[in-house]
């Protein structure tokens, strides 16, 4: 028995052949989803929300920034850049390489933004990705008080090194709770900026 998680997008992608037909998909809307089955076939659905699913990806081991990306990428990945996913974002786990920086889920959350939000030429405009990467940032700090992960934890995760960092009651009890919103708040701020645009 395998697991995929992933959303309907991604899903539908992997498993062509699903007895899940895409009206199926359709009724599970963006909400993230553990699809288990064999090989090519997928027998049982259960439907999870972004928070569950960015919770699913750090408490397996992923660093905050890469389930960030892991959780939301998934549905917008464009121009292969689906490949760099989560590799991108291991650098920033810890507030940048442990140094207690920006946290890991705030940077991860702009790089998701960034994905669904950001531009591929010079002379497209950068303004909706920056309005939406403010609002992410600003609602970030409102809620938690600071955007630095030693402010946010505050234990020194270089001190922790090689002695199971993830492993300290800090990731359950504070950045559980920290991944999960910032996955839940990113996306509503993509689907609410990609709404808005659609109407321009």
């Amino acid at each position: 028995m395998s697991l995929v998680v992933c959303n309907r997008s991604v899903f539908a992608f992997l498993y062509p052949r699903s007895k899940f037909t895409p009206s199926l998909l359709s009724s599970l809307g963006d909400k993230h989803t553990i699809f288990c089955g064999l090989g090519s076939s997928c027998s049982r659905v259960v439907v999870m929300s972004t928070e569950q699913d960015a919770k699913l990806h750090f408490n397996s081991g992923f660093n905050c920034a890469e389930s960030i990306l892991l959780t939301l990428g998934g549905g917008l990945r464009h121009n292969n850049s689906g490949v760099f996913i989560p590799r991108i974002a291991t650098g920033f786990g810890g507030g940048v390489g442990r140094n207690g920086d920006m946290c890991g889920a705030l940077s991860g959350g702009v790089m998701a933004i960034g994905l669904a939000l950001g531009r591929d030429k010079a002379e497209q405009s950068r303004d909706p990705c920056y309005a939406a990467v403010d609002r992410f940032y600003t609602d970030f700090v409102k809620e938690f008080g600071s955007s630095k992960c030693r402010e946010l934890i505050g234990i020194d995760l270089k001190e922790r090194v090689g002695s199971g960092s993830s492993d300290h009651p800090v990731h359950l009890e504070r950045c559980n709770l920290i991944v999960a919103w910032a996955a839940r708040r990113a996306n509503e701020i993509i689907a609410d900026t990609q709404i808005t645009d659609a109407r321009l």
